[in-house]
C-alpha cells in the first residue's frame, strides 16, 4: 500500500471564511496519487469515512478516518471467493453504508458465470467481517439480444431504499429472481417469474425502487428481435412485489409501446402514495433528440395517474437545451431536482478500446413542481472531453458505487473526473466541476474557451448560485500557473444530512502531485 504512505505527519485544515460564508474545507494528511484502479469514499453512520481503493491486482485497499481526518485503520480485502487478481471480469453494482457497516455489492464472472458477492467491512477498522455468496447467473451468452436499444438482460442487480436500510437484489437470466433484505442482511422474502406476456422473448431491467419491508417495484422493458411488421413493439411493465402477498401484479404501461432508446429513472418518497418515474426515449426521425417525460404511478398497483411532457427549452440560450438526464431526486416538499448534460460522441484513434470520447457541456438543473411543470432552470457553463462513452443517468450510478474498469489495456482515463456535482443546500445551489482556466495559459488566452480534456491541466471551479446572484470559488485556494488542485469526482460521497462533501482532492505544484482526503462542509 506504497501509495497510501503519509507524507505529512499533521493534520491540515483549510477555512474559507469571507464575506460570502464560503465553505469550510478540511484536509487529510497527504499521501501519492492512487494508483491505477477505482477509489470510492463512504461517509459512515458513526461518522468515519471509509476510502477504499480497488486496485487491478492486489485487492481492495481500505483506509478508515475519523471524524478529525487522521487515518484510524487500514486493511487489504483480498476475496474468499472471488479472485482479486481478476479485476477486468468484476463490477461493483452498490456500495452503501447498511446498519452502520460499509457494505460492497461485487459481481464477478467466474468461469463465465456472473456471480453476486456481498462483502461486509467493519466501520472502525475496514476489516472484512463476512463475505456472502447472493447468487450465480448461467454463463454469459456469447451474443446479446438488442432491439431497438433494448439490451436482454444477463445480470445481477442491487438496489438500496433511499429512506431506509432495506435492500433487494434481482437476478435476470430466463426469468426474474428477486431478494428482499432487511438491514441486517437476513431475508425477508424472495420471488421469481417469467415475461408477463407469452408473445415477447426478452427482458430488459430499467430500473427499481426498495420501498422499505412493505413493496419492490421493478421497471423492465420487454422486446423481440425479429424485425416482421407483425411483430408486437416492445413496451414496459411495472413490476410490483408486496410483502405477504405471493403473487406479482404486472402492469402493462400501454403508453410506452413502440418507445425506443430508452432510460428510465423511478423514485418515490415514503410521505407520497405515487411514483414519480422519469421516462427518456428517441424522438421518432430526429437524430441526437430525446424526449423527456415525468410519469406518475400509483405505488400499489401501477396504473398511470398522469404525465406531462418537459420541453428542453432555455431562454437565456433563445434554443433548444438538447442534455440528457443525469440523476433525479425528490424532495419533501413534492419537488423534484433533474440534473441533465449534453453528452455527444465521437471516434478518435485507431485503438479499439480507447477510440470512443464524449463530449460533456452545461451543467444543467431543473426544478419540477408536483404538477411535473418546470419551475426553474439553471445552466452552469462547461466544456470537457472524456474518455470512453457516457450514457444518461452516469451521475445517478456513479453516486451509487457502480463501477466496472473500461478497458483491459493500460491507458490514461480521465472518466472519473469529469461531468460535475450538484449540492443543493437552503437557500444555495452549488456547482462543482474540473475545469480548464484559460487566463492560466501561458501560450495566449483565446476568443474562444477551449475544453477540459487532460486532468493535468484541471482545477476544481465551485459556482454558488443564490437568488441574489452567483460567484465563483476556489475552495483549495487560488490556482496558478503551474500549481492548481483537481478532485476526483468519481471518488466522492455526499451525506446530505450534516453537509458534508467527502472527495480526493490532488494538487500540483509543478511536476510534483499529492493527493488529500477534503471534507466540504456547505
Amino acid at each position: 500500500m506504497k501509495y497510501l504512505c503519509l507524507q505529512v505527519c499533521c493534520l491540515l485544515i483549510l477555512t474559507l471564511s469571507s464575506w460570502a460564508q464560503n465553505p469550510a474545507v478540511q484536509l487529510s494528511p497527504a499521501f501519492t496519487v492512487p494508483a491505477d484502479g477505482w477509489d470510492k469514499l463512504l461517509q459512515l453512520k458513526n461518522g468515519n469515512t471509509c476510502y477504499l481503493h480497488f486496485s487491478k491486482k492486489e485487492g481492495i485497499y481500505v483506509t478508515v478516518y475519523d471524524t478529525g481526518g487522521q487515518a484510524l485503520h487500514r486493511d487489504t480485502v483480498t476475496g474468499q471467493q472471488w479472485d482479486a487478481r481478476n479485476m477486468n471480469d468484476t463490477e461493483i453494482d452498490g456500495i452503501f453504508d447498511i446498519n452502520g457497516q460499509p457494505v460492497i455489492f461485487l459481481q464477478q464472472l467466474i468461469k463465465g458465470q456472473p456471480t453476486l458477492f456481498r462483502i461486509i467491512l467493519d466501520a472502525q477498522t475496514g476489516t472484512l467481517l463476512r463475505e456472502d455468496l447472493l447468487g450465480t447467473l448461467t454463463p454469459v451468452p456469447g451474443k446479446e439480444a438488442s432491439s431497438a436499444g433494448y439490451i436482454a438482460s444477463h445480470d445481477c442487480y442491487v438496489e438500496k431504499d433511499t429512506y431506509s436500510d432495506h435492500y433487494a437484489v434481482a437476478f435476470y437470466g430466463a426469468g426474474v429472481r428477486l431478494q428482499h433484505y432487511a438491514p441486517d442482511h437476513t431475508s425477508i422474502g424472495n420471488t421469481s417469474w417469467t415475461i408477463p406476456d407469452s408473445s415477447y422473448r426478452y427482458t430488459s431491467f430499467l430500473g427499481m425502487t426498495v420501498q422499505g419491508n412493505e413493496r419492490i417495484s421493478l421497471l423492465n422493458g420487454i422486446f423481440n428481435t425479429s424485425r416482421k411488421v407483425t411483430d408486437t413493439p416492445p413496451v414496459i411493465y411495472l413490476s410490483t412485489w408486496q410483502q405477504g402477498q405471493t403473487d406479482i401484479i404486472q402492469t402493462r404501461l400501454d403508453h410506452t409501446a413502440g418507445l425506443t432508446e430508452v432510460h428510465t429513472s423511478m423514485q418515490y418518497h415514503p410521505e407520497w402514495p405515487e411514483l414519480e418515474m422519469l421516462l427518456v426515449a428517441a424522438i421518432p426521425g430526429k437524430t441526437d433528440s430525446v424526449q423527456l417525460q415525468m410519469q406518475y404511478l400509483d405505488r400499489a398497483t401501477g396504473k398511470l395517474l398522469r404525465q406531462q411532457i418537459l420541453r428542453q427549452q432555455q431562454p437565456a440560450y433563445g434554443t433548444m437545451y438538447n442534455a440528457l438526464p443525469q440523476q433525479l431526486t425528490l424532495q419533501r416538499d413534492g419537488k423534484a431536482t433533474l440534473l441533465l448534460e449534453p453528452m455527444q460522441q465521437f471516434l478518435q484513434g485507431k485503438n479499439a478500446y480507447s477510440r470512443i470520447h464524449t463530449n460533456l457541456g452545461d451543467a444543467g438543473i431543473w426544478r419540477i413542481n408536483p404538477r411535473g411543470d418546470t419551475d426553474s432552470i439553471r445552466l452552469s457553463p462547461k466544456m470537457q472531453i472524456a474518455n470512453g462513452g457516457f450514457s444518461p443517468l452516469y451521475i445517478q450510478r456513479r453516486n451509487k458505487g457502480e463501477w466496472i474498469f473500461r478497458n483491459r489495456i493500460a491507458a490514461v482515463h480521465n472518466t472519473a473526473y469529469m461531468s460535475f456535482e450538484h449540492i443543493p443546500v437552503p437557500g444555495a445551489d452549488y456547482v462543482l466541476y474540473n475545469d480548464y482556466l484559460q487566463q492560466l495559459d501561458r501560450g495566449g488566452i483565446e476568443d474562444a474557451k477551449k475544453p477540459l480534456r487532460y486532468i493535468t491541466d484541471a482545477n476544481l471551479v465551485c459556482y454558488k448560485y443564490t437568488p441574489g446572484g452567483s460567484e465563483r470559488l476556489f475552495l483549495f485556494g487560488t490556482p496558478e500557473y503551474g500549481k492548481g488542485y483537481y478532485c476526483i469526482l468519481g471518488a466522492a460521497h455526499y451525506n446530505a444530512a450534516n453537509q458534508v462533501y467527502a472527495t480526493i482532492m490532488i494538487s500540483r505544484q509543478g511536476t510534483t502531485q499529492q493527493a488529500q482526503l477534503a471534507w466540504i462542509r456547505f
